[in-house]
């Protein structure tokens, strides 16, 4: 079961006092949404409320490039009693937007299998349909982790799936697998993606016999980069310097783009965010964190947010962390627009 990383601060330093728009920009196991969903369900309409689009409501956007977690939550709306109300596709390669309404409380819900770093694109697309009805955004989201479905799944995400492809895909459209990068990189590019991404020092002969495992074409899967990680570094170490996670989150933020993504989402981001609107970002390793404090700290010099930002980030507590082994590393930011 996929248990959401800091909920609690995520919801408490967001703003339900009036009604609006909320953005989850990575739905995975819908443990953000879901709790929005229950406190926008609880909180009074200020004003009529229409059948028809046009109401007064509020509105949750969901994103995820990942198809599989856009179908589970929608079939968890579907049980909730939403109903399906109208299907869109957006842009050239035809993303899906599904919107979800209750149409007795004017909540709506529209679920987004688009790459979150397209937003202000989308809410535009949506805007020309009169589909947000001229509400501001008051709160965005973005758990930039991995949920559990996707560690479980067959796409090599996990060093634990042994057997599993080194596909690493969140987008199954994209034509570039964690192997391909592999295969294409010399070993001089592979240790300057694996120092950039991963802070990996010293990774020249782990580098090394990947390539000749590869050039004697032998079949390299999550397997057999595990056991050239254990050789190359030493099983002991990787363990205890936690190199099987790092090698295996390099090539998943490469086969996604995942540092581009991140940039474009919090420069789009924060742009359509309405006045007084909250930004929270979770992040997992230190790359990330680099970029998120970059950006907000350039809000700050330019006079955007009206809150002061702390150098250090918001951490998990101990009980947390012993409940939730997957939060240990988290960090959590946030900027209130002025």
């Amino acid at each position: 079961m996929h248990i959401p990383v800091m909920l609690k601060e995520a919801i408490d330093n967001l703003d339900f006092s009036k009604n609006g728009i909320w953005i989850d920009c990575t739905l995975g196991g819908g443990g953000y949404s879901q709790s929005i969903i229950s406190k926008l369900q609880k909180m009074p309409l200020l004003g009529r409320v229409s059948e028809a689009r046009g109401g007064l409501g509020n509105i949750l956007i969901s994103f995820d490039l990942d198809q599989s977690a856009i179908s589970n939550f929608a079939n968890e709306l579907e049980k909730q009693g939403f109903k399906l109300v109208d299907k869109l596709y957006f842009g050239i390669n035809r993303s899906e937007i599904l919107i979800y309404k209750v149409l007795n409380n004017g909540l709506e819900v529209i679920l987004v299998n688009e790459n979150f770093a397209k937003i202000k694109e989308v809410i535009e697309f949506l805007k020309l349909d009169n589909i947000l009805n001229n509400l501001k955004i008051r709160g965005m989201v973005a758990d930039l982790g991995l949920n559990s479905d996707q560690l479980d799944n067959e796409s090599g995400f996990s060093f634990q799936n042994l057997d599993q492809e080194l596909d690493m895909r969140l987008d199954r459209n994209s034509n570039v697998k964690a192997l391909d990068i592999l295969k294409m990189a010399s070993v001089d590019e592979l240790v300057r993606l694996f120092e950039k991404y991963a802070d990996l020092k010293g990774s020249y002969k782990f580098c090394k016999l990947v390539k000749d495992r590869i050039k004697d074409n032998r079949d390299l899967k999550v397997g057999g980069l595990v056991e050239i990680i254990n050789i190359a570094f030493g099983k002991n170490n990787a363990v205890k310097f936690n190199l099987h996670s790092k090698v295996f989150q390099a090539l998943r933020i490469v086969v996604n783009s995942e540092y581009d993504n991140l940039e474009g989402l919090l420069s789009s981001g924060f742009e359509v965010l309405g006045k007084f609107g909250v930004f929270e970002v979770v992040t997992f390793h230190s790359g990330e964190d680099r970029i998120v404090k970059h950006f907000f700290k350039s809000f700050e010099e330019q006079g955007l947010i009206g809150n002061d930002l702390k150098d250090q980030p918001i951490i998990p507590n101990e009980i947390e962390v012993e409940s939730n082994n997957r939060s240990r590393s988290a960090k959590f930011r946030f900027v209130i627009k002025k």
